[in-house]
């Protein structure tokens, strides 16, 4: 009966957001407070709770130095742009490129956005957990999960995002909070579990840290950052909002490691370090307690299923459609395509490092370019684009030490930098031949 409390959980919160959005005032406007922005922001890029358990399990403060740190720092860095994210006319990052650069280059960055939010991930993630914690097959996990992504989104839009991004924001915490005050009780000193991560820091370790910086520098061209920061009521709620995330990201960081490092005490051996919140709250947990917290798990993962979903529909319908609104035939037809993308793969961080590796380099580039006011034609955004694309593409069957998002950015700045001298130098030519 407990087992499947689950299901009765995502029953419950479509319930709840189907009655709040029939029942609240009815408004076309989307505004998000600063606890509005926290409640949604943070279990969206939360959703990777197994990927950071196996990190944080096997290396404890390097893995969080490795896997949470970076994101952190990206946050800091886009509080200098809040700005001119707040200040532009643009909803989204395609539609930006469009005006900004051509429409091709919006069209281009609209494709690579969608890669890039691809749910993919966080499909096969809530599934794997709801096979896991219920025994049901993968496939069955799949539908419910594409089934409950569907419904959520197809209530009211981005107002049963929100909502439902706000109950998973409670489940995680009350969830890893609870799990955090068991752990108090089952150890002989408050530092203990901290004290058995390995100290040392090792050569090879120093290269996974960069290669986690680049690929946390995605955090510039997230969507889901950049539409709420627009849906912020002001520059002050943004920023209000970004420095609360920062705060609630840090507090589920340390319960998180100290979780986990507690796993490490009583099972130093796990199979499958991605599950060891799973594995010692099992262990510590009265029956009852521990499903709690595994739904509470679950939560996270789904929240970012959603949000990254309504992303992808979002960008499908208004940037490549050119429609105001989407329909249930395009959330139906988005969310088909990465149900099928998530049976292709078995591995989430396959599904994670694929598709972020070749939807990365193009966009941040030209992203930065745009928040430092570098100026560059419609055609070199576009070789830009497709260089690096490409390149990491290609790069991504190799088997080097060096990431093809590396690879990727390498050669987009390399292709920046190459036609911007270019540019100088027929500019200088040009001036020269008039006088």
């Amino acid at each position: 009966m407990l087992n499947h409390a689950i299901f009765y959980y995502l029953i419950f919160s479509l319930s709840f957001n189907y009655l709040l959005n029939r029942f609240s005032r009815k408004t076309n406007k989307i505004t998000l407070s600063t606890f509005g922005f926290i409640a949604t922001i943070v279990p969206t890029w939360y959703g990777g709770i197994l990927a950071v358990s196996e990190f944080y399990y096997n290396k404890g403060i390097i893995g969080w130095l490795s896997f949470s740190a970076p994101y952190h720092c990206y946050l800091i860095l886009l509080l200098i742009f809040i700005n001119k994210i707040r200040n532009s006319s643009y909803l989204t990052i395609p539609e930006l490129f469009a005006n900004h650069y051509s429409s091709l280059t919006g069209k281009i960055a609209s494709v690579l956005i969608m890669l890039h939010t691809s749910p993919a991930t966080y499909i096969l993630m809530s599934s794997f957990l709801l096979s896991y914690v219920t025994g049901v097959s993968k496939l069955v996990a799949s539908i419910a999960i594409c089934t409950y992504i569907f419904i959520t989104i197809s209530i009211k839009s981005f107002n049963s995002v929100k909502i439902s991004n706000f109950i998973d924001f409670c489940m995680m915490y009350l969830g890893l909070v609870s799990l955090f005050i068991f752990c108090q009780f089952n150890t002989t000193s408050f530092t203990t579990p901290i004290s058995y991560f390995p100290a040392t820091f090792e050569a090879k370790d120093l290269h996974k840290l960069i290669s986690c910086y680049v690929i946390a520098s995605s955090t510039i061209i997230d969507p889901n950052f950049f539409f709420r920061v627009k849906m912020c009521k002001d520059n002050q709620t943004a920023v209000k909002g970004i420095i609360g995330s920062l705060i609630f990201f840090i507090i589920f960081d340390f319960c998180a490691i100290y979780c986990t490092g507690l796993a490490k005490i009583f099972s130093p051996n796990l199979s499958q370090p991605a599950l060891s919140l799973l594995a010692i709250s099992k262990s510590l947990m009265p029956h009852w307690i521990n499903t709690f917290f595994n739904i509470a798990i679950l939560s996270i993962s789904l929240s970012s299923a959603v949000s990254y979903t309504y992303s992808n529909i979002h960008t499908l319908s208004f940037d490549i459609l050119k429609q105001k609104h989407s329909s249930l035939t395009i959330n139906l037809l988005v969310i088909v395509f990465n149900f099928l993308i998530a049976q292709m793969f078995t591995s989430i961080i396959d599904v994670w490092y694929y598709l972020g590796s070749i939807s990365i380099p193009g966009l941040i580039i030209l992203m930065l370019c745009y928040y430092c006011k570098i100026s560059l034609s419609s055609k070199a955004a576009i070789i830009i684009m497709l260089t690096s694309t490409t390149s990491a593409s290609i790069w991504s069957f190799s088997n080097t030490s060096y990431s093809p998002v590396e690879i990727g950015i390498c050669s987009a700045l390399s292709l920046l930098m190459l036609l911007k001298s270019r540019e100088i130098i027929m500019h200088k030519l040009w001036h020269n031949y008039k006088n």
